[in-house]
This record gives C-alpha cells, structure tokens and sequence, in this order.
C-alpha cells in the first residue's frame, strides 16, 4: 500500500502515512464520498446527528436521550425511522460500521466521532 502511493516525486512513503486517518486512509475519497452519500442521503440533519449519537455511545438509547435531551421513548422512535432508511439493522455491527464509515465520509461531516 505504501509503496503504490510511492512517485518519484514524492519519495518514500512509510505506512504511518498512508493509515493517519486510519482504516479510513485505506479508502478512496470519491468512493468514500459516493458511499456516504448513497448511505445518508434519506436523512435529515437531525436523525445524522442522532446517528451519530447513538454510534459514539456504541448503541446506548439511554446515553443518546440523556445527551440529546430527549426522552427515551423519542429515541427509540426516531432510531426506528433512521433504521427505516437505512439498508441494515442498527443493532447489525456491519450496518454500525457502515454507517459510522458513511458518516465520517460525508463531505459535510461537521464533527468527528472519535
């Protein structure tokens, strides 16, 4: 991996380069990009943030109403209508990576999840 981002250019190219940003440096920013889009374009602002929410406090429905404000009853309510757009279940871990992948691919992504 390191050695085909390698030009005569830029040189040497060691492996901390190439993965700073991570599993996400392994990937193609326009595939990333089309990705993301393809994965949260039937989501508003609102249901990306609490997405986001409910993937930083690895599934806690609990954690999300408490930090957002919300009773649990509404979280749960708008999960199910996240759920609905999405192409997996989020209690799936292919679909919680997915979507966390998705979401810090987005062009817009206005916060890191980290």
């Amino acid at each position: 991996m390191a050695l085909a981002q390698a030009t005569e250019v830029s040189g040497v190219v060691v492996w901390d380069q190439v993965i700073d940003n991570g599993p996400l440096g392994l990937i193609d920013p326009q595939k990333a990009s089309a990705f993301a889009e393809s994965w949260l374009g039937g989501l508003d602002s609102e249901q990306l943030d609490i997405l986001r929410c409910f993937l930083r406090h690895h599934g806690s429905r609990l954690k999300v109403a408490e930090e957002l404000g919300l009773h649990r009853n509404t979280v749960r309510n708008r999960l199910a209508a996240i759920e609905a757009v999405l192409p997996g279940k989020l209690d799936d871990p292919q679909t919680r990576v997915s979507a966390w992948i998705a979401l810090q691919s987005a062009p817009e992504n206005p916060q890191p999840l980290k």
